[in-house]
């Protein structure tokens, strides 16, 4: 064989050479086009975070409007009353976030939903028979811990289903409408139910809500990315060695129990003015929490304003009117005092 036809043989193996790895290349692109379905195939999950938000903060905010029935139905004291459905729910909710974080890296969003709902059911179908207050704190217990697991594993879950910052960004402020309208709208049915029933069938009724979200859990199947389960990813030990993160933590202590010490008492100084309905008025609450968030998505997607003077803002407004509750007379004020405390709450 000559020079001439063995560089022509080589040549043509490098160009068949060349053309295989061109194919292997389409076939892989397209393999991944087809496994890799868009943003909007995946707007189910979306809609599943909205509803499980929506009865998990939602229900959570208004318990205040079980307070009178429990006093009346234990015999027990407005402070006790308020323990039992106002501050072992929230607190229990709260303070078990860092564990429910680590679980749901252990063992995924499938799971933290289908035993959050599973709690919160529960713990509202069997408080509405028992006959004890101890009973009835045990079972508030269940419920806030349930409402832990459910809300972190839904908004963590997002991160694996949309893995732009846009997409993740837009997801989020649409499920964060949830707990708003759940605010504006659970305390009209509920207390409907309760003048033509017994706030234990609306306990019942809510537990049902629950077993929808335990059915939306099961369809949730993606677990946490491989990078974001480390032992410091999953503790979430090593963010504590930032200052702003500590002083944020801090300030979200303090906002938190200023937060509880309002919903426990709220309702009860309208009622004292005489004011009709208190319930819808403080309901008005969680529409005015969804302009605060829309004003804050859109505040956050100009990049120059700096993140640290928003959330300044945020504690300013909501302060200021859970503050100014206390020196509220006429169902104006009290409107507008509800306006602006969830404004703030919600920005």
């Amino acid at each position: 064989m000559s020079a001439n036809e063995k560089d022509v043989k080589a040549d043509r193996q490098v160009r068949l050479a060349a053309r295989r790895q061109h194919a292997v290349r389409f076939l892989h692109q397209e393999s991944a086009e087809i496994k890799t379905p868009s943003a909007l195939w995946y707007s189910w999950v979306a809609i599943f975070g909205f509803y499980i938000l929506t009865i998990e903060t939602g229900v959570r905010t208004i318990m205040n409007i079980f307070v009178e029935p429990v006093i009346a139905e234990f015999n027990c004291t407005k402070t006790v009353a308020d323990t039992a459905v106002i501050v072992i729910p929230m607190a229990s909710s709260m303070i078990s976030g860092p564990l429910c974080a680590m679980f749901y890296h252990f063992a995924g969003a499938r799971i933290s939903i289908m035993i959050g709902s599973t709690m919160c059911s529960i713990g509202f179908a069997a408080g509405s028979f028992v006959h004890s207050l101890w009973l009835l704190c045990v079972c508030m217990l269940f419920f806030g811990l349930g409402t832990g697991l459910m809300r972190n594993a839904i908004i963590s879950v997002q991160c694996e289903y949309f893995k732009t910052a846009q997409h993740r960004n837009t997801v989020h402020a649409f499920m964060t409408i949830g707990p708003g309208l759940g605010i504006w709208l659970m305390p009209r049915l509920l207390v409907y139910i309760i003048k033509e029933y017994s706030w234990q069938i609306a306990w019942q009724a809510l537990s049902t809500l629950y077993i929808v979200s335990f059915i939306m859990g099961i369809f949730i199947s993606r677990r946490p990315s491989d990078e974001n389960s480390s032992i410091w990813s999953m503790t979430g030990i090593k963010i504590w060695n930032k200052l702003e993160f500590c002083l944020h933590a801090i300030c979200t202590f303090c906002a938190a129990a200023c937060s509880i010490i309002y919903i426990s008492n709220i309702l009860i100084l309208m009622r004292n003015e005489n004011i009709p309905e208190p319930e819808k008025v403080y309901s008005y609450q969680g529409i005015a929490s969804i302009a605060g968030k829309g004003l804050l998505t859109l505040l956050m997607s100009f990049n120059k304003i700096d993140i640290a003077w928003l959330i300044i803002a945020c504690y300013v407004i909501a302060q200021t009117a859970l503050f100014s509750g206390a020196f509220c007379y006429s169902l104006w004020q009290f409107r507008l005092q509800n306006f602006f405390s969830g404004f703030g709450i919600g920005k």
